[in-house]
């Protein structure tokens, strides 16, 4: 006996299709056993014959792997009718809100992914800035230190202005075995995010 179900939202009016009733113990299915689960009541209301059920169980979906990415874009100037030749992503990220200046009418944007490989010369292009359709904007880029120099300027702007130098580490050594070997006291250990890639001016 093959018992099926069909779930209907009431609002909606969406059903699924015919869901078969298999038996579950401890998580396996049963496949060849079918039928009532042994929950399932049959009722006669009214001269009816209605089969009840108290619901409690649910089902857990884990997403494991992703096998493709849509996207949809707005593309400004409608020159695009075709999928483009190089990938749109990464896309450009602001890491802060824009800043105006008024003095020197300029726009100031803190912003990860802003330049790309050019596939035929190979070079690293910033990208055009537009603001509506005024553009492409004159603009300066300001590409910002990595994070072990950030970290480093760090550290040295915390050494006591009697030290001479920066410390020398082993590359094996900890701070607690520089501070056993030679008595004085590690430096501060500066540690944070990463900070955003380029720094632009725009004009």
């Amino acid at each position: 006996m093959v018992c099926s179900i069909i779930l209907s939202d009431a609002h909606s009016g969406i059903s699924t299709p015919p869901l078969i009733i298999r038996k579950v113990v401890k998580g396996g299915v049963f496949p060849d056993e079918g039928g009532l689960s042994p929950r399932i009541r049959g009722e006669v209301k009214d001269g009816v014959h209605v089969v009840t059920d108290d619901v409690d169980d649910y089902l857990c979906w884990t997403i494991v792997g992703i096998s493709k990415f849509q996207y949809t874009f707005f593309d400004a100037f409608r020159q695009i009718n075709t999928i483009p030749d190089m990938p749109i992503t990464p896309f450009p990220t602001l890491f802060t809100a824009p800043v105006y200046r008024q003095t020197n009418n300029t726009l100031e944007l803190v912003i990860a992914n802003f330049c790309y490989t050019d596939p035929t010369t190979a070079a690293h292009t910033p990208l055009d800035v537009y603001l509506g359709n005024l553009g492409p904007l004159r603009h300066r880029v300001y590409q910002m230190p990595t994070m072990a120099e950030v970290i480093q300027a760090l550290e040295e702007d915390a050494l006591p202005a009697n030290s001479g130098a920066a410390p020398i580490r082993s590359p094996n050594s900890t701070p607690s075995d520089n501070a056993q070997s030679n008595g004085a006291q590690p430096p501060p250990v500066i540690a944070g995010g990463l900070p955003p890639s380029t720094f632009h001016r725009g004009y």
